[in-house]
C-alpha cells in the first residue's frame, strides 16, 4: 500500500510543520484501519510511506514545488531500505 499522506508511527513536529502533521494523522488513521481491515481478510499489506527523514525533507507544506528534487533525493535513499525491511518482516527474499 503506498500511502503518502500517513506516517505510520507518528510524525513528531515543531511550528507550521505541526498543522500538516494533524493532517497527516488523520490520514494515516484512516490508512491504519484500512489495513486492519486488509489483513482481517487474509491479506498481506506491505506499507510504503514516508519516514521523518522523508517528512524533513518535504518540509510543512508538502505540496512546495522548490523541495521536489530534495524530497526525490531523499526518497531514493529512504524508499528500498523500506522496502527492504518490509519484506525482511514479512520472510520473503527481494
Amino acid at each position: 500500500m503506498v500511502a503518502p499522506m500517513s506516517s505510520e508511527g507518528g510524525a513528531p513536529a515543531r511550528g507550521m510543520a505541526r498543522l500538516e502533521r494533524l493532517l497527516r494523522n488523520a490520514m494515516t488513521r484512516r490508512v491504519d484501519a484500512e489495513v486492519r481491515r486488509l489483513r482481517a481478510a487474509g491479506v498481506r499489506v506491505v506499507r510504503i510511506e514516508p519516514g521523518q527523514r522523508d517528512l524533513d525533507a518535504m518540509g510543512a507544506n508538502f505540496m512546495d514545488p522548490r523541495r521536489r528534487e530534495r524530497v526525490l533525493d531523499t526518497a531514493r535513499i529512504t524508499a528500498p531500505a523500506l522496502i527492504d525491511r518490509a519484506f525482511e518482516r514479512k520472510g520473503v527474499s527481494v
